[in-house]
């Protein structure tokens, strides 16, 4: 038996097959969809530009411009029967400064996480300090660290 000829057929039935057509406008609708939300978010970085005088600039210059604010770490150590400061390896002589400087980098870079790392003996009083210190300045990722004891 032979089988019937598609050409034959052809030339009587000029419709076209609109159901591939849709397919491909699907396809191309999820692709541009998909490929839309992955851009690229842009921040504002920091830069070297003051519109303070070079006396006022020298009295503040406690951050530094190049400074990567991705992570700020908060170290509470007791030294002498007193809590000692440091926020990213810098000495802080207060509680007062250290909110100073907390101020300072919020305005420039208010969604970076805090990490607060308390030494073993420092009283838990002035780890609570810096916790609120962090909190009432408005960090809201504010993280404790640990560290193993021997």
């Amino acid at each position: 038996m032979r089988r019937p000829s598609t050409f034959l057929q052809r030339g009587t039935d000029s419709e076209l097959q609109m159901t591939p057509m849709i397919d491909v406008v699907f396809q191309l609708m999820i692709f541009f969809v998909w490929t839309s939300g992955v851009q690229v978010s842009e921040h504002i970085l920091p830069s070297r530009v003051t519109d303070k005088t070079p006396a006022e600039a020298g009295a503040t210059a406690s951050l530094d411009a190049d400074s990567d604010f991705h992570e700020l770490v908060i170290r509470v150590m007791w030294q002498g029967g007193k809590p000692q400061w440091q926020l990213n390896g810098r000495s802080i002589p207060s509680l007062a400064a250290m909110r100073q400087q907390l101020k300072e980098v919020r305005a420039i870079a208010p969604q970076a996480p805090l990490i607060i790392h308390p030494d073993p003996e420092t009283p838990l009083e002035y780890v609570i300090q810096a916790y609120d210190l962090t909190r009432l300045i408005g960090f809201r990722k504010v993280q404790m660290a640990v560290s193993e004891h021997d």
